[in-house]
């Protein structure tokens, strides 16, 4: 445990002392994530045990463990947030309404999750406006009111606007260096 510590504290060092891209901060990001949720596991397992049975964690060094990532993430959270709005971007996507407003990755962001529930919403129409075939002539006959073909189509063109703006995102988060704070 005292070694995994160790290095996941001179992983962060290192990142924070030199040139990080973001791509690897959000990377740092997820692995300081799930630490802490495992962390949290193993605090969890570790307050009460059978009479009888020899404590294997020590909760509060645990404790102190949780709350030492916590500060490292949140710092790391901080540095990312501000970088991805300070930095401008400029994105050549055909994305109707939204074309004009991203000019931050945090716009982007914006933007890539509004297609996306945006693409969930019209495939939950499309779903629910499909004429389902009778199983026998007893059933009652339901009618579709809606075109589920342009609704289709409007679901593959949100799809590849989604794909294309996370490309984008991804490559640019390789491009960018975290601006710490």
């Amino acid at each position: 445990l005292i070694d995994w510590l160790v290095g996941s504290i001179n992983i962060f060092i290192t990142l924070m002392a030199s040139s990080v891209k973001l791509a690897t901060a959000l990377k740092q990001r997820a692995i300081l994530t799930k630490e802490l949720s495992e962390l949290d596991d193993k605090i969890q397992s570790s307050l009460i045990l059978q009479v009888g049975m020899k404590k294997i964690n020590d909760p509060d060094k645990l404790y102190l463990d949780y709350v030492a990532k916590s500060q490292e993430l949140a710092k790391l959270v901080s540095s990312i947030n501000y970088t991805n709005n300070i930095t401008p971007i400029e994105v050549d996507l055909t994305m109707g309404k939204y074309d004009n407003t991203i000019k931050t990755i945090n716009d982007a962001l914006i933007c890539r999750d509004r297609i996306f529930k945006k693409l969930q919403f019209v495939k939950k129409i499309s779903t629910a406006g499909k004429e389902q075939p009778l199983d026998s002539k007893d059933e009652i006959k339901f009618v579709s009111f809606i075109d589920v073909d342009k609704y289709d189509t409007l679901a593959q063109e949100l799809n590849t606007q989604f794909e294309n703006l996370n490309l984008k995102l991804q490559e640019i988060n390789w491009q960018v260096d975290l601006v710490e704070i």
